[in-house]
């Protein structure tokens, strides 16, 4: 399968910004700066008050969640059909960088 440094990039920094947001708080200093140069809000004060969004330190996407959401848009009409998820959804990407990772562990 050869080296994919993507995907074990991507948890590692899901697994930061969750040990900065949910775990022991750590690095959070960084990624609030970190976000104020990416979207614009540079009020960091105002970053550091707004709930962080929840993620999966392992990765993993939330299908049931993806799912109602799309209902909702549907049910608005701003969707004209419904895709199926599971052709969309491709965990094996995941699944290497679990793999190479192991499962997250909070940190002591």
């Amino acid at each position: 399968m050869g080296t994919r440094p993507v995907e074990l990039a991507y948890v590692r920094a899901m697994r930061d910004y969750y040990r900065a947001f949910f775990g022991d708080g750590q690095g959070r200093e960084e990624l609030i700066q970190l976000l104020s140069r990416i979207t614009g809000v540079r009020d960091t004060a105002l970053l550091e008050r707004l709930a962080p969004s929840w993620m999966d330190p392992d990765g993993g996407v939330n299908e049931a969640s993806v799912r109602a959401v799309q209902r909702w848009y549907f049910e608005r009409g701003d969707l004209t059909g419904e895709v199926d998820l599971s052709r969309v959804i491709d965990p094996s990407f995941v699944d290497y960088a679990l793999q190479q990772l192991g499962r997250y562990r909070s940190q002591p």
